[in-house]
């Protein structure tokens, strides 16, 4: 396997076999390895950046084998003071175990949410009201990331 101390590419660049960089590389285009990638120290893409198989951030971490996301409107039924209420969001391909973050467009006040895989293909988000007072939730777009771990 070739190994570089540093590379730099500007345009797009595709390597058909193992890749590994012990210094700096960064690509000004695309770039895709058919096969295996090492960068030791810092990897820079301005263009797109494919992987199809596994990524792992950091030596001893949990391989991440895929991202899912989706961006819903919701509206939500007004809450009594320290009430809860939840809706499902239809995310094709997630399943029990996958972690998810969601997160809602602006402000929501005197509120506390959480999501997670309730079953194949869904995802939950519960809001609470943590308030004694009546409180109705503004309609948001809610953004959805779940990720797929091995």
């Amino acid at each position: 396997m070739p190994t570089f101390d540093s590379i730099n590419v500007t345009g797009n660049a595709e390597v058909q076999g193992d890749f590994q960089v012990d210094g700096n590389q960064t690509v000004q285009g695309d770039f895709q390895v058919n096969g295996s990638q090492t960068t030791q120290q810092h990897l820079g893409v301005g263009g797109s950046l494919a992987v199809d198989g596994t990524t792992i951030l950091g030596a001893g971490s949990t391989p991440i084998v895929g991202h899912l996301s989706a961006t819903v409107s919701l509206s939500w039924l007004t809450l009594s003071g320290n009430s809860s209420n939840v809706q499902n969001v239809v995310i094709p391909g997630v399943a029990l175990g996958d972690n998810v973050y969601a997160s809602a467009d602006g402000g929501m006040f005197n509120i506390v949410w959480v999501a997670y895989v309730v079953a194949a293909n869904t995802v939950q988000i519960q809001i609470s009201n943590i308030s004694n007072n009546l409180l109705q939730p503004p309609t948001r777009n809610w953004h959805i990331d779940v990720w797929k771990h091995s």
